[in-house]
């Protein structure tokens, strides 16, 4: 079961969505999904498209009972900026800035960052990236390449860890 609902403002010069989410996910928590109690989640999130300025922003969280490794409840949290700045109609610059506190649960840097290396999961998670588009048919056609760095922080139990990965990542994407 999935609730999102949003507004739209149209401040001078500016296009401004604002929305939040929550959602129920039954037999998800536990340490492994299916086999545990209910999944609650949530959103809060903001879309700002100011001339060639653009910003994403979203703050998550959720509740994971019996989810963290010591079988307690995790209550993660996360969130990230997203700011780009377009200078043409085909070429743009994008920043983004991510944080993850799985509080227990834990995240492989491969499930967060593709292709990374098979390092051990974090407890807490950061990321960054800096790169292009380059929009061949506008949304329906485009390409992205960039330099990301990650890093993880900490085991789920708590003991000191840190693992470090830094890569190019690029897609392209086509809706038809």
């Amino acid at each position: 079961l999935w609730l999102d609902g949003g507004l739209r403002l149209a401040p001078r010069g500016a296009a401004l969505r604002l929305g939040a989410a929550a959602g129920w996910l039954p037999d998800q928590g536990g340490g492994a999904p299916g086999s545990g109690e209910d999944l609650l989640v949530g959103s809060a999130h903001a879309d700002l498209v100011a001339g060639p300025l653009s910003v994403l922003a979203e703050i998550f969280a959720s509740r994971h009972p019996g989810g963290a490794s010591d079988g307690s409840d995790s209550r993660a949290l996360g969130a990230y900026v997203q700011p780009a700045w377009r200078f043409t109609q085909r070429l743009e610059l994008v920043a983004r800035i991510g944080y993850l506190d799985t509080d227990g649960r834990g995240v492989r840097m491969a499930d967060a960052v593709p292709s990374a290396p098979p390092l051990p999961a974090t407890d807490r998670f950061w990321d960054a990236y800096l790169g292009g588009t380059w929009y061949l048919r506008g949304d329906d056609l485009k390409f992205q390449a960039g330099l990301v760095y990650a890093r993880g922080e900490d085991t789920p139990a708590g003991s000191p860890l840190d693992t470090r990965t830094v890569g190019v990542r690029s897609q392209v994407q086509m809706n038809f």
